[in-house]
């Protein structure tokens, strides 16, 4: 069974074009620094070790779905319900799992894809 893959339109807010952006939000990293900055509900990860640079919001993944991140993280806060991996791959696969509201402040290598574990 393949996994759903679906991009996160993160490149269109990195390179800081307009338009919708449905499944992931970039927000200004002095306003929601660290995993506090995270609310309730979503996935959220930073492009620098501990919380650095600029938030990535990604809404509840479910097991299943697999949301790519092209510009890549190194720091990351679940702060759903769910397990989430996350993969040095854009696929969802190989990595490790972050349980429901806990971070990690160094992944230690970028990762590029976030997806829900059950």
């Amino acid at each position: 069974m393949r996994k759903r893959i679906r991009s996160t339109l993160v490149l269109a807010v990195v390179l800081g074009l307009s338009g919708p952006v449905s499944s992931a939000t970039a927000v200004n990293a002095t306003t929601q620094r660290g995993p506090d900055g995270c609310a309730p509900g979503y996935m959220c990860t930073w492009p620098k070790v501990n919380f650095g640079g600029q938030i990535t919001i990604l809404p509840d993944i479910e097991p299943g779905n697999c949301f790519f991140n092209p510009v890549g993280y190194l720091s990351a806060a679940n702060r759903t319900t769910v397990n989430q991996r996350l993969a040095p791959s854009g696929d969802c696969v190989g990595g490790q799992r972050l349980g429901p509201n806990t971070y990690i402040r160094d992944l230690g290598s970028r990762h590029f894809s976030v997806g829900g574990y059950p």
